[in-house]
């Protein structure tokens, strides 16, 4: 009789990719959950009305949200290291540069920007864990 025994070891997956996917996914996915204090940081360090700073995050919000559903059905074909690095340095370039900001329609470009790149980052962190899933 044959030795039909299943091997259930599983390699697991690389440590820098594991850290790098986490990575995507906190600076990704902390725009949405720290927005309340985004508003409250623009209400009060640059004396926007409670209006204003809605709109500037929502803007990045809308941003990140439309970003991450127009690319993530061409991700599986196009992901690789430079594009999440690129990705990584646009929203950071953005991020600082918002800081800059003196105009309020300056800040709601850039933090636009910023969301481009945040939805980039937030979608490529789920297509790593679903490329990493074994069931269907």
């Amino acid at each position: 009789m044959a030795n039909l025994a299943i091997n259930s070891f599983t390699p697991r997956d690389p440590t820098s990719l594991v850290v790098g996917a986490t990575a995507c996914q906190v600076i990704g996915g902390l725009v949405p959950q720290m927005s309340p204090f985004v508003v409250a940081g623009l209400i009060d360090g640059l004396a926007l009305t409670e209006r204003d700073a809605g709109m500037v995050a929502s803007a990045e919000l809308l941003a990140l949200a439309t970003t991450a559903i127009l690319i993530a059905p061409v991700l599986p074909r196009v992901f690789s290291r430079r594009a999440a690095i690129f990705a990584l340095v646009f929203t950071l370039v953005a991020q600082t540069a918002s800081v800059a900001a003196d105009g309020w329609a300056a800040l709601i470009l850039l933090r636009s920007l910023a969301g481009i790149g945040e939805g980039a980052l937030y979608a490529m962190s789920l297509c790593i864990v679903a490329s990493r899933c074994r069931n269907p």
